[in-house]
C-alpha cells in the first residue's frame, strides 16, 4: 500500500495574515520547451530520482518534449533521466516521500515514490490538467471528462472518493484547513470543497480582473491559509483567503508585448513554493519559460516598459473561421468576436460582438466559430453559458468599408444542454462543449469534446445526428472537411484523426516524406485548401505541414512542404493554432504573436496583420519594421 506523508513544516505553514502579498522578480529560466508545471522536491526524493548534488530542486514539466527538467540552483535546466519519457506531462505535485505527474496525453498520473514508479487513474482519466496530493488522498482535475476526481490511495484498488463536476477544471490544491480547492477555467471561478473534496462545497469570483474577479483560472497551491491562484488571462498571481475566499493581492505585472519577463508575466500556467515559501516559481508555457520570485518585500514598481517600436500587440485566441469574405477571429482578453472584410487587403475590421456578461449576445468563454458560406452568417460557441449562437452579418461592399457597432445581429440561439438528437431521440452523455464548427450548405457540424462526437445540425439548429469518434481519440480541438473526408486534430494523441469518403477512420500520427516520416507532436490547427491539400499546425514544432493535394475520396498525408519556423519575422510562428480557408489559401493564428498570417493557396507567405497594423513585405531582422509598414 502506498501512503503520502503530508508535508506540514512549520515554516511553510502560513496564516492568511502571513500570506506573501507581493514578490519580487530574481531568476529567469532559459528556454524550456512546454514549460506548464512546477514543483519542488526535497533532497532525499531528489536523490531518489538519480539527480546529482544535494538540496531543494525545482522540477519543470515540458510538455513540448515529453519530460521532466531539473532547475538546477535556478541557472540551467537538466532531464531528470529516471523519469523516462513521458506522454504530455502538463502537472507537477509533490510531498515529502511522492512526486505526481499528470500526463494529458496517457490519461494517467504516474506516481514515483522513493525508487518505485506507479500509476493512477487509467481507463478512468481522459485528459488530466491537474494533480494534488494530501496524505493517501490524490485529487486530479480532468477537463476532458469535465470533473475533479479524488482517490484514496489507502482504500482498496485505489477507490474513488469523490467526483466534482464543472465545465473546465483546471487547477487543485488542499489546503491547511481541511479543503479541497479546484478552480474551472471556463467558469471563471474557485471552489472550496470542505472534508478534502467529500464536504460541502462553496463557490467564489467569475470573470473580470478587479479583487474577486479571475479570467481563466489554471493551476493552484495552498500554503496553510494561503491560496495562490494562476489568473491566466489577467497574467498575474491571485492570492486568496483559504478561510473565507476572500481575493487579498496578487503579483505580476502584465507584459505588454510577448517575450518580456524579468518580473512581466505573460498567461501564467502553474505556480509552486518552496519548503520555507521563499521563492515561488512562475510556468508560463505561452512564453517557455520559468520565473522565480522571492517572496514578500513590497509591490515592485511599475517599469515603464512599452510597446516595441513596430510591435505587432492585438491578443487572438484560438478561434478563426473565414468563408465568403468574413473573417471571425475571437479576442480572449475581452471575450470579442472581432469581424474582418477578408475580401479587403490587408482584412478590415468591420464589426466586433460579444465581450464578456450574463446578457444575450455575452460570451465568457468562446470555446468555437463558424462562418457560414455566403459569409453572411455566423456561429459562436460558449461553453461557459452552453449556447450555441447564429448571428447575421451583412457587408455592402458598394460603400466605403467602415466599423459598424450595429453591423452583426444575434438571429438564434440554442440551450446545449437540451441537445438530443431530433431523429433518434438520443441525448449525448455530457452537456456538449463545442471545440470547433463548420457551417455547411445545408448542415452544421460541431466537434463536441466532452462526448468526442461530431454533432450535425440542421439550420435550424436542431440536432439531427450524433457521429463518434473513434475510442482511441482523447484530446480533439479542430477539425474540418478535406473533399469528401472528414480531418480531427487530436494533441492528447499526436494524430490526426481521418475519416474516409466511405465512413472508416484511419490514424494519422506522421506525415510522410521521400526519406521517411515526421512525427505529429501537438497538431493544433487543420484545413483544406481548394484543391484539397491537407494543412496542419503543430504548436510544439512552431510550423505548418502542407500536404500533397488529394481527391474528394481520400486525404492525401505526403508532406510536399514545412511552413515557418520559430521566431516572430513574418513566416515564424510561436504557438500557431487554429488555421481557417481564406479565398483561395488559408490563415493561421500565430498565437504566441498577438497575431495572424495569411498564405496562399501553395503556402507562400502574403500578409502579417492585427488590427493596429500589417506587413506585405517581408521583413528580415536587419531590416526597420517601420519601413515595412505597407
Amino acid at each position: 500500500m502506498l501512503c503520502f506523508a503530508t508535508l506540514l513544516l512549520a515554516s511553510a505553514l502560513l496564516s492568511a495574515e502571513d500570506c506573501p502579498l507581493h514578490a519580487q522578480p530574481s531568476k529567469q529560466s532559459d528556454r524550456i520547451d512546454g514549460a506548464s508545471g512546477t514543483t519542488w522536491v526535497n533532497d532525499g526524493l531528489r536523490s531518489a530520482l538519480g539527480m546529482h548534488g544535494s538540496g531543494e530542486v525545482l522540477l519543470v514539466a515540458s510538455g513540448e518534449q515529453n519530460c521532466v527538467f531539473a532547475w538546477i540552483d535556478g541557472r540551467s535546466a537538466e532531464r531528470v533521466d529516471a523519469i523516462g519519457t513521458l506522454q504530455w506531462p502538463v502537472a507537477l505535485a509533490s510531498d515529502a516521500e511522492s512526486l505526481l505527474i499528470a500526463e494529458r496525453g496517457a490519461g494517467r498520473v504516474a506516481i514515483f515514490h522513493g525508487v518505485n514508479r506507479f500509476i493512477l487513474g487509467e481507463g478512468v482519466l481522459r485528459t488530466p490538467c491537474a494533480v494534488a496530493a494530501d496524505g493517501t488522498l490524490v485529487a486530479v482535475a480532468d477537463d476532458g471528462r469535465g470533473e475533479v476526481i479524488v482517490f484514496d490511495l489507502a482504500a482498496p484498488n485505489n477507490a474513488i472518493v469523490a467526483r466534482l463536476e464543472g465545465t473546465r477544471p483546471s487547477g487543485v490544491a488542499f489546503d491547511g484547513l481541511g479543503n479541497l480547492w479546484w478552480s474551472d477555467a471556463a467558469q471563471h471561478t474557485l471552489h472550496q470543497v470542505a472534508d478534502h473534496g467529500r464536504g460541502a462545497s462553496r463557490s467564489f469570483g467569475e470573470r473580470g480582473s478587479f479583487p474577486g474577479q479571475y479570467t481563466e483560472p489554471r493551476a493552484l497551491t495552498a500554503r496553510g491559509e494561503c491560496l495562490f491562484v494562476a489568473d491566466h488571462l489577467n497574467h498575474r498571481i491571485a492570492l486568496v483567503n483559504a478561510k473565507t475566499g476572500a481575493f487579498m493581492s496578487y503579483w505580476g505585472m502584465h507584459a505588454v508585448v510577448p517575450r518580456q519577463g524579468d518580473g512581466r508575466i505573460h498567461y501564467p500556467d502553474s505556480i509552486s513554493l518552496n519548503a520555507d515559501g521563499s521563492v515561488a516559481a512562475i510556468a508560463e508555457g505561452f512564453e517557455d519559460r520559468v520565473q522565480l520570485f522571492t517572496t514578500g518585500g513590497s509591490a515592485p514598481l511599475d517599469d515603464g516598459l512599452g510597446s516595441g517600436k513596430g510591435a505587432v500587440s492585438s491578443h487572438f485566441g484560438s478561434e478563426a473561421a473565414c468563408a465568403g469574405g468574413l473573417l471571425a477571429m475571437h479576442e480572449p482578453e475581452t471575450g470579442a468576436i472581432i469581424l474582418f472584410d477578408a475580401l479587403n487587403t490587408p482584412p478590415y475590421n468591420i464589426a466586433t460582438v460579444g465581450a464578456s456578461g450574463a446578457s444575450p449576445g455575452r460570451y465568457p468563454s468562446v470555446s468555437a466559430l463558424a462562418v457560414a458560406e455566403d459569409g453572411a452568417r455566423f456561429l459562436v460557441a460558449d461553453e461557459s453559458r452552453h449556447l450555441l449562437d447564429l448571428w447575421s452579418c451583412t457587408v455592402d461592399r458598394s460603400k466605403p468599408l467602415f466599423w459598424d457597432a450595429f453591423g452583426a445581429r444575434l438571429v438564434r440561439s440554442l440551450d446545449l444542454s437540451q441537445v438530443h438528437n431530433a431523429a433518434a431521440g438520443v441525448e449525448p452523455a455530457r452537456i456538449p462543449r463545442i471545440v470547433d464548427l463548420e457551417c455547411g450548405s445545408k448542415a452544421i457540424f460541431a466537434l463536441d469534446a466532452a462526448n468526442r462526437a461530431v454533432l450535425v445540425f440542421d439550420p435550424a439548429l436542431r440536432c439531427i445526428e450524433i457521429n463518434p469518434l473513434p475510442d482511441s481519440a482523447r484530446d480533439v480541438v479542430e477539425f474540418d472537411h478535406v473533399g469528401q473526408c472528414l480531418v480531427v486534430a487530436d494533441p492528447g494523441a499526436s494524430c490526426l484523426w481521418v475519416r474516409e469518403a466511405n465512413g472508416e477512420w484511419r490514424q494519422v500520427a506522421a506525415l510522410e516524406t521521400g526519406s521517411g516520416t515526421v512525427p505529429l507532436v501537438r497538431p493544433m490547427g487543420v484545413t483544406g485548401t481548394k484543391d484539397n491539400a491537407l494543412v496542419v499546425s503543430d504548436a510544439s514544432r512552431d510550423c505548418l505541414y502542407l500536404c500533397v493535394p488529394g481527391t474528394a475520396e481520400r486525404v492525401r498525408t505526403d508532406l510536399a512542404r514545412v511552413i515557418g519556423i520559430r521566431g516572430e519575422l513574418d513566416e515564424e510562428f510561436w504557438l500557431p493554432l487554429s488555421i481557417a480557408p481564406l479565398g483561395d489559401g488559408f490563415t493561421v493564428v500565430d498565437r504566441g504573436n498577438h497575431r495572424f498570417q495569411l498564405f496562399d493557396g501553395e503556402g507562400h507567405w502574403s500578409l502579417t496583420t492585427s488590427l493596429s497594423r500589417f506587413y506585405s513585405r517581408k521583413r528580415t531582422p536587419a531590416t526597420d519594421t517601420t519601413g515595412n509598414e505597407s
